[in-house]
């Protein structure tokens, strides 16, 4: 029987071709909610800011930097605990039981927070209720971001962690499709449902997004660890914190790695805040023409997703991710000359998702290939608070940006970040290249 037979292993875990199919089942599920909660706060977060009086730059803040200096805080203490933990559970499951429910009532919050702060402004004198609505929006914001940075982290280890080799690649660009049509369904149903009930969308998010997370978590199995190596014998917070850079930075090729990404981040900064507040008050689209461009945009980069996968398996995700790099930055250019109205909108949102796919869809494989497999939480985090640290000034300037520019210069700042990204991916690429190219080995002492 096809169902008895012992395909694959990863950790000590031995699947059979059904516990595969349940496996990426699982983790497809997972990433699909979870797409759609990431993309549900940059996408209407500053919408409700907007609609209370808030400037850009003020947006920028509170859904970019203020996000982004909590990632540089909490990010590399959750992701290397995380790798230290053991548990009969596994040591990357425990924080996701026991940060979910958290980032579900930090959504079910965030969707009520302009009437609650509303009522906060009538209630205390000298704040109107549009104030106490910012505020209030802003706070639950903040809470949201700072709940998501106790999954968020973990989340994207336990693929690492459970998936063998030998599947990795067509599970991950499977996880990449979920993920796209969870995106898809934000923007094609949910955002049109927001100008009239923002507060139960928001509460229908958190709902599925806890049953969906909640089933990972009680039908994925983590495998067996090897014991953490012991600590420094000058334990501390200094050693530690020492060691912790010196194994993350100290060779270019990681260096190169984290700079590529996180100019890539925040190319997408602009794009990811006021595209939206584009299409409304430059082009004059509707929310439903808004979520009809953006939904059909993710439907199309779904069904992308798996030949994708295909060319990143067979030429591997490093040059890959570069090549991504060179034609999103083609794709910007050619935007900027001709997004003028709706069908021009239409046109190019595709073109754009389109050349986003490659390197969307070998980032996470990138970062597999090359970071060491016994310290990727840790890597990750490393990667996570280079690419925070520029988003914190990536936000507020690009906040700057468009308060100067307009809207239309969104295009412009995608170009010029990715451009750069590309140049960091060159050398990332160089690099790996001395280290075997295909045969790399994850330098680490």
């Amino acid at each position: 029987m096809i169902s008895n037979r012992h395909w694959a292993t990863a950790n000590g875990l031995q699947y059979t071709f059904l516990g595969l199919m349940s496996l990426g089942w699982w983790l497809c599920c997972g990433n699909f909610f979870f797409s759609i909660v990431v993309n549900s706060i940059p996408t209407l977060v500053p919408m409700m800011l907007n609609e209370n009086g808030s400037s850009n730059k003020l947006i920028g803040f509170a859904v970019g930097s203020l996000p982004a200096l909590l990632n540089v805080l909490i990010n590399p203490i959750v992701s290397t605990a995380s790798d230290r933990t053991r548990t009969r559970f596994g040591r990357r499951i425990p924080w996701l039981l026991a940060s979910t429910p958290l980032v579900a009532l930090s959504l079910v919050f965030t969707g009520w927070s302009p009437q609650l702060g509303a009522m906060v402004g009538e209630a205390f004198s000298g704040l109107t209720p549009q104030l106490g609505a910012l505020m209030m929006v802003v706070l639950a914001g903040t809470m949201f971001q700072l709940f998501n940075l106790l999954f968020d982290p973990v989340f994207y280890c336990v693929a690492n962690d459970v998936l063998p080799a030998e599947v990795r690649g067509r599970v991950i660009a499977a996880m990449g499709i979920a993920g796209t049509l969870g995106g898809y369904v934000l923007n094609k149903y949910l955002v049109p449902l927001s100008g009239n009930g923002i507060q139960w969308v928001f509460t229908g998010i958190a709902v599925c997004y806890l049953i969906g997370l909640y089933g990972l978590c009680f039908f994925v199995r983590e495998g067996n660890y090897p014991p953490p190596e012991p600590l420094p014998e000058r334990d501390g917070p200094l050693a530690r914190i020492e060691l912790y850079f010196r194994e993350c930075f100290s060779f270019p090729i990681y260096r190169w790695v984290f700079l590529a990404v996180a100019l890539n981040v925040a190319s997408t900064t602009c794009r990811t805040m006021y595209y939206l507040l584009f299409a409304r008050q430059t082009l004059g689209l509707s929310l439903a023409q808004y979520g009809e461009v953006t939904g059909n945009c993710g439907l199309l980069t779904a069904l992308l997703f798996f030949p994708a996968g295909i060319i990143i398996d067979k030429y591997h995700p490093v040059p890959v991710y570069f090549a991504g790099c060179l034609l999103i930055a083609a794709s910007n250019a050619v935007a900027f000359f001709t997004v003028s109205d709706y069908p021009s909108f239409y046109v190019l949102s595709i073109a754009i998702a389109i050349t986003y796919v490659l390197q969307n869809a070998s980032n996470r494989p990138l970062l597999m290939a090359v970071f060491p497999a016994e310290r990727f939480g840790q890597f990750c985090s490393a990667n996570a608070m280079t690419f925070a640290i520029t988003l914190i000034f990536a936000n507020v300037g690009g906040g700057i940006f468009i308060d100067w520019f307009g809207y239309q210069y969104i295009f412009v700042w995608d170009f010029i970040f990715t451009l750069a990204g590309a140049f960091a991916a060159l050398m990332m690429m160089r690099e790996w290249r001395k280290h075997g190219g295909r045969n790399f080995t994850p330098p680490l002492k």
